[in-house]
């Protein structure tokens, strides 16, 4: 579990090579407000998001699993996966916002599934 202090900033980095998908699950564990809590994936931290529509541009972190994914953009979009972001090989930011005034708490797990190389 990651402590949050209020209006702080995590971030995660993210690597994506050719031909690979990067799977995240977030979730907020703590007893504070539902939804007190923003991600996004950008280049830089605290950067412009990379999502290019409304599920993938800014989402809260739920109370229950959250699955998400930046791919490699020559594959298909993974067909399970809500808030996935079609990127170039590189190195990507999660950034995670704790909104309100008191410490937040979240989980966060990552899975990378390698397609092949292009």
């Amino acid at each position: 579990m990651h402590y949050l202090p209020p209006g702080n900033l995590a971030v995660i980095q993210l690597n994506v090579m050719s031909g690979q998908i990067v799977k995240f699950a977030m979730l907020q564990n703590s007893a504070t407000q539902d939804f007190s809590m923003r991600a996004w994936v950008s280049l830089v931290p605290s950067g412009k998001t990379l999502g290019t529509n409304v599920a993938t541009e800014f989402w809260p972190l739920p109370r229950v699993p959250n699955l998400c994914a930046v791919y490699d953009q020559s594959l298909e979009p993974p067909d399970d996966i809500l808030r996935a972001i079609p990127v170039l090989p590189g190195v990507y930011i999660l950034n995670i916002l704790n909104l309100i005034g008191a410490i937040n708490v979240f989980s966060f797990t990552t899975d990378v599934v390698a397609l092949g190389l292009i």
